[in-house]
């Protein structure tokens, strides 16, 4: 992501050359060596690129919003369904909270699948 954003911001080169930095880092070779596949590939990782850049403004501007001393953190389940997107803020003391939770619970010695799925029913009463 840093590196498309850098790429995206480059103003010291001629139009053409800026528009081929970009196509090049998102086809993965520059554009006049360009395949088919090259092409699909650029599509598809500017729509996913594109995505994760609307998502950094909403939490952003949710940030600037917020209190000072929160932090404030986007939130996007997709599932069967639908799509679900909250922004969470989280204070020093919330978080102080939420660790003894997790604590208590002993989260900590489960699985990588345990946690995911106990994340994923938490998320999903709360969107509920």
């Amino acid at each position: 992501m840093k590196a498309f954003i850098i790429r995206l911001q480059n103003d010291k080169d001629t139009d053409t050359a800026w528009l081929e930095s970009v196509a090049a880092f998102l086809g993965k070779a520059p554009p006049d060596k360009w395949k088919p596949n090259n092409t699909t590939e650029a599509a598809y990782r500017l729509i996913e690129l594109s995505g994760r850049l609307k998502e950094l403004a909403i939490v952003r501007a949710e940030q600037q919003k917020a209190e000072a001393v929160s932090e404030a953190t986007l939130i996007r389940i997709v599932s069967e369904n639908g799509e679900y997107k909250q922004v969470a803020y989280l204070t020093e003391e919330l978080k102080e909270q939420a660790d003894a939770k997790i604590a208590e619970l002993k989260l900590d010695q489960g699985s990588q699948a345990l946690k995911q799925a106990i994340l994923a029913r938490l998320i999903k009463q709360w969107s509920s």
